[in-house]
């Protein structure tokens, strides 16, 4: 399953993907494409969804029964999206190795919520946008995020529960980003350049946990 459409009236891209196991991919469509779907899966136990209707765009697998699909090594969504229009973009995965790349996407919010997986995060290069917000949700898993100061966000909220986080905000764009961490028995790391004007809210953990390096 290939799916993809070049760019016409579009003003904006609303976008929500789901995808339960396997390896999720999202990176810049090339020149002239609104959007690209790569998707690979089990027909016996999953059914594909694609479907796009005015500016919002759905895409992934439904599994057969309640909530993710068990992990597989077998499925694969890659997910590109056009540099040219302002995204809200919704991505929520279970059992998943996630490769993000957002790096020159026009990112108006992004919302991302992680099961059990192990997650990466780069903005390679700054977002032209001014971004409302950003908020992780992070389950039993490892998720890393790099350059995140390219976002260009007014806030970011992080809840996590179980698991590795690391936040690094280097390629700050914004005076002043708040930054909103909630986190259960994980660890958490947060980098922050020494010019950044991050005001952050601590909740429920000491002082100690908090790895914050200048």
């Amino acid at each position: 399953m290939q799916p993809s459409r070049q760019i016409g009236r579009e003003t904006e891209l609303i976008v929500f993907a789901r995808f339960g196991s396997g390896e999720f991919t999202v990176l810049p469509a090339p020149a002239g494409q609104l959007y690209r779907v790569q998707l690979r899966y089990d027909d016996e136990a999953y059914t594909p969804v694609h479907e796009m209707d005015g500016n919002r765009l759905t895409v992934g697998v439904e599994g057969e029964g309640r909530g993710f699909p068990r992990r597989s090594s077998s499925g694969e969504l890659t997910l590109a999206l056009t540099d040219r229009l302002p995204i809200d973009l919704d991505l929520e995965f279970g059992a998943v190795e996630a490769n993000l790349e957002l790096g020159g996407l026009r990112l108006r919010s992004l919302e991302l919520s992680t099961g059990a997986s192990d997650a990466e995060l780069r903005v390679s290069t700054p977002n032209p946008e001014l971004m409302r917000s950003v908020r992780f949700e992070v389950g039993a898993a490892s998720f890393e995020a790099t350059d995140l100061g390219r976002l260009n966000a007014e806030t970011v909220t992080l809840e996590a529960g179980v698991g590795d986080v690391s936040l690094d905000f280097g390629g700050l764009q914004r005076a002043e980003t708040r930054v909103s961490v909630e986190i259960g028995l994980g660890s958490l790391e947060i980098r922050i350049p020494r010019e950044a004007g991050i005001r952050l809210t601590r909740d429920t953990f000491a002082l100690e946990d908090l790895g914050a390096h200048a």
